[in-house]
Formats: structure tokens, C-alpha cells, sequence
């Protein structure tokens, strides 16, 4: 899920939804327990129950943290050393996303398209869109970014085209 950091940006970038994109040099693991007690606060309220598997310090004023909610989701969390959370992706079933989405990227999804992955992100730590990630029938990667209420939908593919409304 992290190669898509700078996709997901760009993809709800579009639409007005983007998030922070934090550097990738000068970053290193560390274990989830060595993050600074104000950070896992404020992401632990942030994701209740969250059992956190790994973390990263990016550019020594960033961490990232990895885990699974209290529903065994996958999540993903970008903070800022005083707590902000910068970031914040769970991956979603089809069946955590609403339908008014769901019926918006199907309708306008390229023929043949199929979700590999679903993502809620919430730049700031508030829901931003969802975007599914898959691919089109030619066999080609596809995306779909949807506001949460699925009025916008953008389609990238290899010829991406402008955000359409969706009535």
C-alpha cells in the first residue's frame, strides 16, 4: 500500500482531496512502542482498538505507522511528532463503502474494470474520498478516486480523462 502514496495524492489532489506527500529518503524503522507517546495518542484515539505491526520516522519529523483496526482492516497512518495526524488509510471491503460510491465508480468505470484494493483516506485524519484500485480489461492499471458522497468520481487509466459529476 505505501507505493501508492503519491498516486493517491495526485488521483484525489484532482478532485481537491490532497493529502500530505512525505518524502521517502531518510527514513527508518523503528518498533511502534519507540513513537513518541503524544503520536500514539492521538492515532490510537483516532483508530480505536488499532494494533499497530511496524513503524517508520520519515525525515526525522514524520512517522508512519502500520497496522490493523479493531476489524482487522489494514491501516496506515502518517503523524507529525506533536500528534497531528497527517495521513490516515484504511482499507476497506467493498461492503464498508457506501453505496452511493459504489454505484458512482461502477458507472463510471472503464468496461471490464476490477478492484484489487479499496482505500478510505482522510488527509488530516477526515475522510477525503475513497479510491479503488484494480484493473481495466486490457489488463492495464486503473484508478477511481470518489468523494465520499460519490458526486465526483475521476477516472485515471492510461488516457486519463477530467473529474465528471455524477448525478
Amino acid at each position: 500500500m505505501r507505493s501508492g502514496r503519491f498516486v493517491v495524492v495526485v488521483a484525489l489532489g484532482s478532485l481537491g482531496l490532497a493529502g500530505t506527500v512525505l518524502a521517502q529518503d531518510g527514513e527508518h524503522k523503528l518498533d511502534p512502542a519507540k513513537v513518541p507517546a503524544v503520536v500514539r495518542q492521538a492515532i490510537d484515539k483516532a483508530v480505536p482498538g488499532v494494533k499497530w505491526a511496524g513503524a517508520t520516522q520519515e525525515v526525522q519529523t514524520f512517522f508512519h505507522l502500520d497496522g490493523k483496526d479493531s476489524k482487522g482492516r489494514k491501516v496506515e497512518a502518517s503523524m507529525a511528532p506533536d500528534g497531528t495526524i497527517l495521513e490516515l488509510k484504511t482499507t476497506l471491503a467493498v461492503t464498508d463503502v457506501p453505496k452511493a460510491v459504489t454505484s458512482a465508480v461502477v458507472a463510471q468505470a472503464p468496461k471490464g474494470f476490477r478492484v484489487a484494493e479499496i482505500l478510505a483516506v482522510a488527509p488530516g485524519g477526515q475522510l477525503a474520498g475513497y479510491l479503488f484500485t484494480g484493473k481495466g480489461a486490457d489488463g492495464k492499471p486503473v484508478e477511481i478516486a470518489a468523494t465520499p458522497d460519490g458526486k465526483m468520481v475521476q477516472v485515471a487509466a492510461s488516457d486519463p480523462s477530467p473529474a465528471k459529476a455524477v448525478k
